[in-house]
């Protein structure tokens, strides 16, 4: 296995974490996997442990090279006390994270054959907040905009995810609303929407012309992967409501999907097993049930050409 961290940018604050399995599956017999490029959520204010190497461990043992993407986020250190602000990373204002997706996107394809990777199987799976920035990716892979601000220039549809895959997805940027409603006054997340609409918008009361902009239910177009999604009915900091609008904005629009809507299931439960659970509410059989059905989905998506 190739483990490494691999800066990229030059402020070292967007770092992707490489693990990649032998490409010799016999003697000097080598063979091409698929690859995924995991980002963990976090509301864009820091990388949830939990949605990184362990997600990336538990997709290597079905056959998929993994990539983490810690990307570039608002505080530079993880708020452990509301009454101690972090320093603050100025150079995190989004889509700079997408801009990382993308960088990250690009190295993977140029290091393809010494990886042993199936350039045109490369999967994005984000949650949360990642699922944010892998939608807005598989949404905007051909916005010119964000073309502009890369170190490189695209090859073809080398941006392109072959799928999507996105775990309790943050879908729209208006979120203190169903935040404010649904948690408790305890849950550290409601007193830090105003950070978070500070990194994606650049102010603390964004207006409604900025929040259809990072709208990705709307975004939804042609060139959007196949994505697939899944969350939980009782999800108290990402309204559910919105990955199911997502879903009949892509069958709108004729584009391959799969949901999954589980009953019950807090936000944030990763794998939901308990290998990386923290609590018992960290565990749960039904939702972890989201990963054989994901790797079936995968398989589909890989035997089918671009």
């Amino acid at each position: 296995m190739i483990h490494k961290k691999i800066n990229l940018n030059k402020q070292k604050t967007a770092i992707l974490s490489t693990y990649i399995l032998d490409g010799e599956i016999s003697y000097k017999v080598k063979k091409k996997r698929p690859a995924i490029i995991i980002c963990p959520g976090g509301g864009y204010l820091t990388t949830a442990t939990k949605e990184g190497e362990a997600v990336a461990v538990e997709f290597m043992s079905q056959g998929y090279h993994s990539f983490v993407l810690k990307y570039s986020t608002y505080f530079k250190e993880r708020m452990v006390d509301l009454k101690a602000v972090p320093p603050i990373n100025r150079n995190a204002k989004y889509p700079q994270q997408i801009i990382e997706l993308m960088e990250a996107m690009h190295l993977i394809h140029q290091n393809a054959e010494e990886w042993n990777i199936d350039k045109e199987n490369i999967f994005i799976l984000g949650f949360s907040a990642g699922g944010h920035i892998a939608a807005s990716l598989g949404n905007r892979w051909k916005d010119k905009e964000l073309m502009e601000q890369l170190s490189f220039v695209p090859q073809k549809d080398e941006l392109k995810p072959k799928g999507t895959i996105l775990g309790y997805p943050m879908l729209k940027g208006d979120i203190e609303e169903y935040i404010l409603s649904n948690t408790a006054d305890n849950n550290s997340i409601r007193h830090q929407t105003k950070y978070i609409y500070d990194c994606l918008y650049g102010t603390i009361k964004p207006t409604e012309k900025q929040f259809e902009k990072l709208d990705m239910v709307s975004s939804v177009n042609q060139h959007t992967p196949p994505t697939f999604i899944w969350t939980t009915r009782t999800d108290e900091v990402i309204d559910p409501q919105n990955a199911t609008k997502f879903v009949l904005s892509m069958q709108e629009k004729q584009i391959n999907c799969e949901y999954h809507l589980f009953e019950e299931g807090k936000h944030g439960l990763s794998l939901a097993t308990d290998l990386y659970a923290s609590s018992q509410e960290d565990i749960s059989l039904e939702v972890s049930m989201w990963i054989p059905l994901v790797i079936n989905w995968l398989k589909k998506q890989c035997e089918k050409s671009r």
